[in-house]
């Protein structure tokens, strides 16, 4: 006696295999895509951080940082060098749908002038 198709059992298996595979592809696929999701909104408050850390920035400290540079005389004295540095800080917080994301940017910028 020939048979054409598939039994139920056989159906059946193939279904619960088939749905394995899908749940296990769509977790993977969520997952990705809510990494794309929280790094477009970090890059975000990035960029807000750093506009206002150059047009809205203010002065956090003021520090001078000495390096002591080798050289090449006979006297082995060291070249000393002194500068003056301002810290300036630019912040921003962002709210999305899996909570808030804080960034602080800091740049250090040389004194000029002796201001």
């Amino acid at each position: 006696m020939k048979r054409d198709g598939f039994t139920l059992i056989e159906l059946v298996v193939s279904f619960a295999l088939l749905g394995l595979i899908s749940v296990s592809m769509l977790s993977v696929f969520n997952t990705g895509l809510g990494n794309i999701f929280r790094a477009g909104v970090r890059t975000e408050t990035v960029n807000i951080a750093e506009y206002d850390m150059i047009y809205l920035g203010e002065v956090t400290a003021t520090e001078t940082v000495s390096i002591s540079l080798p050289t090449t005389s006979k006297d082995s004295s060291d070249y000393d060098v002194s500068v003056e540095m301002n810290e300036i800080k630019g912040s921003h917080v962002s709210d999305s749908m899996r909570g808030e994301v804080e960034v602080d940017i800091f740049y250090f910028s040389p004194v000029y002038g002796g201001n």
